[in-house]
């Protein structure tokens, strides 16, 4: 099976002479299955003038047997009954060594959709394929049951699914700091208030404004000023509990959201937090030094929407900066 094609292979596939008499139900397959038949049919036909169905089977059997994505037949215990040269070079061996052994345990399953196919049930899964040190590969699989058995089709969507994860990233984080951007930041926001609405506990949003910003900019650069928001995003994060949230909303403001909080704790973190920043940063040659000012809100029950309670963290934030900088106000 790992070599090359065998037509004779085929005899032990075919479905009974009366299935295949019925091509418009053949029994034995559904869905692409089906469909694929019927193109194979057609061409083998117009090549060859060959109209025995053992023609039309020998030529499914090879496109199986030759195609760079994995098929795996199951019985109805689940264990494989065939298995294509593809599906041993996928899990490092003969395709013949997986025979009588259920799906490999490296398959990790996550997700599963049905969908219609010719007016039959169908599965699209999604597996996690376990590689070595670590490291995945992800599987999108067409299941399709019959008579008991089952019939997987997986395709390797590793590279899609590492693009789709990227561009998700993107459109979610800051891409200078890597902290949550502001849509991000707001639906965090969104869900701590949901939880808050149920349970009574208490989080705090947290508006920071850096002091002195523009002059840094203005005397040393603005790829200065990155480098030294980078400092910044990565100094808030290890402030912060992996339960917390950290986002730049843009320029040089940043936001903090605080679970699960009582108002007596968040002082304590936030004089942690302006501690942290006030250290010197040496980069590029400069060594730069940044203060920041806070302004904090408390909520308990989630009744304040989102927007509200970032605007009324943004005003307590302005309220520190004009009593002098380089502090905080929390409002309760």
């Amino acid at each position: 099976m790992s070599g090359s094609f065998d037509e004779r292979l085929v005899c032990d596939l075919r479905p009974p002479r009366e299935e295949l008499a019925e091509l418009e139900d053949p029994g034995v397959y559904a869905g692409f299955w089906r469909g694929l038949w019927r193109r194979v049919s057609r061409l083998v036909r117009r090549k060859t003038g060959e109209r025995e169905p053992y023609c039309e089977h020998a030529m499914l059997a090879r496109l199986v047997f030759e195609s760079p994505d994995v098929v795996l037949l199951l019985d109805e215990r689940g264990l494989v009954i065939y298995a294509n040269p593809a599906a041993g070079a996928m899990f490092g061996c003969d395709p013949e060594e997986l025979a009588g052994d259920p799906l490999p345990g490296t398959l990790q399953r996550y997700g599963s959709r049905r969908r219609a196919i010719h007016r039959r049930d169908a599965w699209i899964e999604n597996f996690r394929l376990q590689g070595p040190e670590g490291s995945h590969r992800y599987l999108e699989a067409l299941r399709v049951d019959v008579q008991g058995c089952k019939a997987y089709y997986l395709r390797d969507i590793t590279e899609r699914r590492l693009r789709e994860d990227d561009l998700v990233r993107r459109a979610l984080h800051d891409p200078l700091t890597g902290l949550a951007n502001r849509a991000l930041f707001i639906d965090r926001l969104e869900r701590a208030r949901a939880r808050s609405s149920r349970s009574g506990e208490s989080f705090a949003v947290v508006f920071l404004d850096l002091d002195g910003m523009k002059r840094i900019n203005d005397l040393m650069g603005h790829e200065a000023g990155d480098r030294l928001l980078v400092a910044v995003g990565g100094r808030l994060r290890s402030c912060l509990r992996p339960s917390d949230t950290a986002a730049r909303l843009g320029g040089d403001e940043f936001a903090l959201l605080l679970e699960d909080v009582e108002g007596s704790s968040v002082g304590p973190v936030v004089e942690r937090i302006l501690d942290a920043l006030r250290e010197p940063v040496e980069t590029g040659g400069y060594r730069m030094r940044v203060t920041a000012s806070a302004g904090v809100v408390m909520e308990s029950g989630g009744r304040r929407e989102a927007g509200d309670l970032l605007r009324a963290a943004d005003g307590a934030m302005y309220r520190a900066k004009s009593a002098g900088r380089d502090g905080y106000l929390i409002l309760r």
